[in-house]
């Protein structure tokens, strides 16, 4: 029987794609930042989806695999990677060129700002500020509820449409005269709303989170002052 590896798991993975003692068909790795591995906003399949995609760019800017050679990667049907290419795309994760052959696909140049992922790691980030305080597992079932509700959808839409004015050459007339009236850049302006947001889902989380876990937090305090009660008569 085999020992468990104990080494790193990043540098184990390198050797491994690296490796060409029997086989030589798919050598080779892309980095997958985890925020993308882990984004909340983004389904199993459109994961699956989009990594291939990446694997494929690797050191280019672009792709073009066929959506049967997708469906044979993630073991679906064809008409599965099609949907699930248009939800990326609605979602802006990819941008798709249409050809007389296949599709070539693209990353667009914001996506380190793409709301989906932003909105994520918010989340991410409250969820680290909170854990400890109830148990793990209720809380990751809880947050999982969250980002399934109409709320979460309304983050989303303010955060693509606070960030659209970022991207695009024009504006509505109200973006426009709210911005000239900030005195700051529209770049500067966009981005001090999108903190604005995400500042605001923060104390969403936070008030869903006490309304939520306000009988357990009373329960934990109760049962840390019994312990604290018994610990001081055991001592008198």
């Amino acid at each position: 029987m085999r020992e468990r590896f104990t080494g790193k798991a990043n540098e184990y993975l390198a050797e491994i794609a690296k490796d060409g003692k029997y086989t030589d068909a798919n050598r080779g790795y892309v980095i997958i930042p985890h925020k993308i591995k882990r984004c909340l906003g983004l389904s199993l399949y459109e994961k699956m989806l989009l990594e291939c995609l990446l694997s494929y760019m690797g050191d280019s800017n672009k792709c073009y695999p066929t959506q049967e050679r997708l469906a044979l990667h993630m073991l679906c049907s064809s008409k599965t990677v099609e949907r699930h290419l248009k939800s990326l795309a609605a979602k802006e994760f990819i941008k798709i060129e249409k050809t007389n052959k296949n599709n070539v696909y693209y990353l667009p140049d914001n996506l380190h700002e793409n709301h989906y992922l932003l909105l994520s790691e918010k989340t991410y980030e409250f969820m680290n500020s909170v854990r400890g305080k109830v148990n793990s597992g209720d809380l990751d079932k809880w947050v999982a509820e969250v980002v399934k509700s109409e709320t979460y959808q309304e983050f989303i839409t303010k955060l693509r449409n606070t960030l659209r004015i970022k991207y695009t050459q024009e504006s509505s007339g109200v973006n426009v005269l709210e911005i000239a009236l900030s005195g700051y850049s529209k770049h500067d302006y966009v981005e001090k709303k999108v903190g604005e947001i995400l500042e605001e889902y923060k104390s969403f989380m936070q008030k869903e989170f006490e309304e939520k876990f306000k009988q357990t937090s009373c329960s934990t305090d109760l049962k840390s002052v019994q312990d604290t009660n018994k610990r001081e008569s055991l001592l008198k």
